[in-house]
């Protein structure tokens, strides 16, 4: 072949080569960085629901308190005397009740008002008069529910503050009518953005963000992490594009998670969750960069790595086609150098990546080379891992080893996920991205490490936070009935003989907490759910479904079985005071409702309410029992 078509040929052979590389490796960066993307945004979902959930139950209990507090009688009857006569007794309890109550939950305020919404009596940080009070009152009347005070500004300090109003009513002989209204105070600082603020594990972007729409603008409700004395201070219009506060305030009540441009002109992932009962939507936000870190991290050492190999093979190319003009010593000492040249490269960016890289001879897992990153990583000294195996480090028996890589190979992963251990002894969790490279005629595995502990640990924690409840340490409501669900599933598929469900409602919990303060009641919940889990066998699923009301999943056994375990757990709380922060003991008693779960239950729904039913008959014949719902007639 001539020499010029020689030349052509391979410089196409070349272009051709090196485009295929460019394209595969764009492509699988598109793919890798919209799995990263998707992993991020359920990540942040999660987040998201979490803390909705912690402020909607945070809201709950505080218009728990001031339905409480409002519809106690004595307060009533007290309130009455007093707009009648002036009764400075009376005046003096209703005094000490607004100090108390404020004092027991550190509310900002307590305050009295007339029903016109005029300031009676107060305690506390009182707030500025506020032109909406007569409407908010007027409300809480006529709907005789607490109403929310949204958020606001305080007129005198500038901090920032929410409420609720709730309607105080007297009986009369024929009916009852309202004499006034209690409202109370809170600060945002102290109560509401404790909640919102932190970040569930460590990121330099990682933020929450409460907005409201107010007209076509939207409030920006919280202080910000990027922006100092921004909440009701920063304003952005509703219409704004790529915002993701407006995008999740046009969406309305509709869940959001995407990509956008935040206050900073930031590019974005985002998820944005409306807080049900409020005018709020929250949105979980990090920046894309950071999102991406580790993949551009990667995409760069591997882009390195293959122009290296592109230069290669292009001085290897160029080498063959000057080889015809050489003597054969020549064109030996050409190649050699340019392989030379090549490899010197190779070893400058090997050395330099700030990520951990190994080289492993593949035919027996000996550590060949590793970089100044793997040294500090690892903890032993280069000279230490060029003697050592990688079964020193990985801490997978060579079985599960295999197992993950045919996982990778049936999920289209490229890396893999495993568990290296450290010089200390510390295991982390690690994804490996490995590949041939050939140095000095030897095929060796070309490996790049990437720690990803803080993240697993994030995904487990995010986990047990979203089927864990959070006061009991029980399975919560919707893990329970998963779990319930998978039961039935087994026996649909006779994979267990029987199985039996048991609800459970503390006897009394309503008079506890009005009796003792939510406080003692959150001890009490714990107390009995410490009490179910130290007398059910291992493999038995106890839940908290709400409130006071507690399930217990028991595989393998029937209801007369389920009944035994029933009685000794209601013998045993009834047996066991729970101890108050006042030293106070108090007795607990319980009823149980159980029902056996039935291959023919189509909808975990029946055995729940055939337990549920038999919960009730238990209530109505006296508490403190138990009643199996198949020996109901």
């Amino acid at each position: 072949m001539p020499r010029d078509k020689q030349a052509r040929t391979l410089a196409l052979i070349f272009l051709l080569f090196s485009l295929a590389i460019l394209t595969t490796g764009l492509v699988s960066y598109g793919q890798q960085a919209a799995h990263l993307k998707r992993v991020h945004l359920d990540e942040m979902e999660a987040v998201a629901e979490l803390k909705v959930g912690i402020i909607t139950e945070w809201l709950a209990e505080r218009r728990a308190n001031v339905a409480s507090a409002s519809g106690n009688p004595t307060i009533a009857t007290a309130l009455a005397q007093w707009k009648h006569n002036g009764d400075k007794t009376a005046e003096e309890h209703l005094l000490g009740f607004l100090h108390n109550f404020r004092e027991s939950y550190d509310f900002a305020s307590a305050e009295l008002l007339d029903l016109d919404g005029t300031r009676l009596l107060g305690a506390g940080d009182v707030m500025p008069q506020m032109s909406e009070m007569r409407q908010f009152a007027k409300e809480a009347v006529d709907t005789g529910a607490v109403r929310m005070v949204d958020l606001h500004l305080h007129k005198e300090d500038g901090s920032i503050r929410l409420g609720h109003v709730a309607p105080i009513f007297v009986a009369t002989d024929t009916d009852r009518r309202a004499i006034g209204v209690l409202f109370v105070g809170l600060r945002a600082e102290s109560h509401l953005y404790p909640h919102i603020r932190r970040w569930p594990r460590p990121s330099a972007t990682g933020e929450l963000v409460l907005v409201r729409r107010e007209g076509n603008e939207i409030a920006f409700l919280n202080p910000l992490r990027h922006h100092s004395d921004t909440a009701f201070h920063l304003r952005w219009q509703v219409a704004t594009e790529e915002l993701p506060a407006a995008i999740a305030i046009r969406a309305g009540a509709q869940p959001v998670s995407m990509t956008g441009i935040d206050y900073r002109g930031v590019r974005t992932l985002f998820v944005g969750r409306a807080v049900p009962g409020t005018s709020w939507i929250l949105i979980a936000k990090m920046d894309e960069a950071e999102a991406l870190a580790e993949l551009n991290q990667l995409a760069l050492t591997t882009g390195g790595i293959m122009a290296l190999t592109l230069a290669a093979t292009l001085a290897f190319l160029s080498t063959l086609w000057h080889r015809q003009r050489l003597t054969a010593a020549e064109a030996e000492a050409t190649l050699s150098r340019a392989l030379k040249a090549s490899e010197e490269r190779y070893r400058i960016f090997f050395q330099n990546s700030r990520l951990p890289n190994l080289l492993i001879d593949p035919a027996d897992g000996r550590i060949i080379d590793a970089n100044k990153a793997a040294s500090t990583y690892y903890g032993y000294d280069i000279d230490q891992l060029r003697t050592m195996k990688i079964t020193a480090i990985n801490t997978l028996a060579p079985e599960d080893i295999r197992a993950e890589m045919e996982r990778a190979r049936s999920e289209n992963r490229n890396h893999f996920n495993f568990r290296h251990r450290l010089a200390s002894g510390e295991i982390r969790d690690v994804e490996v991205y490995s590949g041939p490279l050939d140095i000095d005629s030897q095929r060796l595995l070309y490996s790049i490490i990437i720690d990803v502990t803080d993240r697993k640990r994030m995904e487990r924690e995010l986990e047990e936070m979203a089927t864990t409840d959070a006061l009991t340490g029980l399975p919560n409501r919707r893990h329970f009935l998963t779990r319930l669900e998978e039961q039935l599933a087994r026996l649909d598929r006779a994979v267990t003989p029987c199985a039996s469900v048991m609800m459970l409602d503390l006897d009394h919990f309503k008079k506890i907490n009005d009796t003792y303060g939510h406080a003692a009641g959150d001890a009490v919940l714990r107390h009995v759910a410490k009490l179910m889990r130290d007398n059910i066998r291992k493999i038995d699923i106890p839940g908290r479904i709400g409130g006071e009301e507690f399930a217990i999943l028991l595989p393998g056994i029937g209801p007369a079985e389920a009944r035994v375990t029933a009685e000794r757990l209601r013998e045993t709380i009834a047996a066991t005071p729970v101890a108050l922060d006042d030293g106070e003991s108090l007795l607990l008693t319980i009823s149980i409702g159980i029902s056996e779960i039935l291959p023919t239950d189509n909808r975990i729904d029946a055995p729940l309410t055939r337990a549920d039913a038999a919960l009730y008959r238990a209530k109505e014949s006296g508490r403190n029992r138990t009643v199996v719902a198949e020996e109901m007639g």
